[in-house]
């Protein structure tokens, strides 16, 4: 990671560029698609608080925005004290569990199935602590949007990470998180300030209110694929799954899901708008899964196994770290791993995967060895490439900057071949050499 401009800037005394960065780095980790679910979140905490004035949605979001800042705080402190950051705690089923339910509760509450209250008097004193607007509450909501955004950190906040951890210090730990996570919730702050602009009113606030609900019930599902992964293997990829997630939510929808609130109307029509509820979320569930689904390769379980064929066999050996609550790890394996130039230039090469999915501790990072070499892992993606005599070619991840392209990959897979043909033509030239 030399080549990270974060380690950079700070390595040259430049605190106020290296801060700068982080924030910079904070929103565009915003503008991923994971990230998304939370802007529903967001707006959902502005229609149950009825927020009237732009100035209580500032101070809303900002109590958001703040509880999100908590999160990555305690992160940054953690890392600078020597510790590893997310993998153990997205990997903990129970952790994702409990994540799904908090996402859920909100939303059948905003489908009319309950209201969420307190008691009267715990209502007034939060209030005077929340100055009114629930702000304690947008708080608590901040420090799982933290979590949900986590996972999409990847290679902008890895730079950040290193430094931290190599340096050991845990205020700059708390302060570069602090500002990085900053910089992500600045969308959610631009959304909550400008939210009281829209009308308050009408069948098609409901609307609004269902199916936002219907997302956060999806990104429950999304979170659930990580302990349970056939969940993740409903849906495939292409257009056919596509047309049907879409079709299966546009039946919700004409179904009952948008229609009234499921009190006052009766057992039928409450029955009516859960099934067109189910089938919608199912339906924004299955779009989002068929967008990030890749065909999976021959894949060889664990480092070991894959060890001992590549060095049977002689064939250059690939060797990918990943996990299904890393987002940049999804990405290599659907716009990378699952190109066709890829696959077809990877036709005699061993492909192995790690999995660190529901391993905390492995997740949090450590060494592992392959080919003679003891290496550690501190952060995902990473991706190895071997050659066919053991000699590592990439570390992408690690040594190399992370691998964002199929180009990448074809050309170190080329680099391989080619030395492997200059090798073999030396072989039959000495080899000739020696006939009488």
């Amino acid at each position: 990671m030399e080549d990270n401009a974060f380690i950079r800037a700070v390595s040259g005394g430049g605190y106020a560029w290296a801060y700068l960065l982080a924030f910079g780095y904070g929103v565009l980790t915003s503008l991923t698609p994971c990230v998304y679910p939370m802007i529903g979140i967001t707006v959902s905490i502005f229609g149950a608080r009825k927020v009237e004035r732009r100035l209580d949605g500032f101070l809303l979001s900002g109590a958001f925005v703040l509880g999100i800042a908590a999160t990555f705080s305690v992160l940054g402190l953690v890392a600078g004290l020597g510790g590893m950051v997310f993998g153990g705690l997205l990997a903990n089923r129970w952790v994702v569990i409990g994540l799904a339910a908090m996402l859920a509760a909100p939303a059948l509450s905003m489908f009319g199935a309950y209201e969420i209250r307190l008691p009267a008097s715990w209502q007034t004193r939060l209030a005077g602590v929340g100055g009114g607007g629930g702000r304690l509450g947008a708080f608590a909501m901040g420090l799982v949007g933290g979590i949900i955004a986590a996972p999409c950190t990847g290679p902008f906040l890895l730079g950040i990470l290193a430094y931290i951890g190599a340096a050991g210090s845990p205020a700059l730990g708390v302060t570069f998180l602090f500002v990085y996570a900053l910089g992500i919730g600045l969308l959610f702050l631009v959304v909550g300030t400008f939210a009281v602009s829209l009308p308050k009113s009408g069948p098609w606030m409901d609307a609004v209110k269902t199916f936002l609900g219907c997302v956060l019930l999806a990104t429950a599902a999304w979170f659930l694929v990580i302990p349970f992964p056939a969940i993740g293997s409903v849906f495939r990829s292409g257009l056919p799954w596509l047309v049907a997630a879409a079709a299966l939510a546009a039946a919700g929808a004409v179904f009952g899901a948008m229609r009234s609130p499921f009190r006052g109307g009766g057992a039928a029509l409450a029955v009516r708008k859960a099934a067109g509820i189910a089938a919608m979320s199912a339906g924004l569930f299955g779009f989002a899964s068929s967008l990030s689904w890749a065909e999976p390769l021959d894949w060889i379980d664990g480092i070991p196994a894959a060890e001992a064929r590549a060095r049977a066999e002689r064939r250059a050996l690939l060797v990918d770290f990943t996990a299904r609550w890393c987002s940049h790890c999804k990405e290599i394996e659907r716009d990378i791993l699952a190109d066709r130039e890829v696959r077809r230039a990877m036709k005699d090469v061993l492909a192995a995967r790690v999995d660190l999915s529901t391993d905390a501790e492995a997740a949090e990072g450590g060494e592992f060895r392959i080919h003679g070499r003891t290496m550690t892992l501190r952060g995902l993606p990473r991706v190895l490439l071997f050659d066919p005599s053991g000699e590592l070619v990439r570390d992408w991840g690690g040594a190399d900057p992370h691998l964002d392209t199929p180009a990448r990959l074809i050309e170190a897979l080329r680099s391989i071949r080619s030395r492997s043909d200059r090798q073999g033509n030396g072989n039959r030239s000495g080899s000739g050499g020696t006939l009488p």
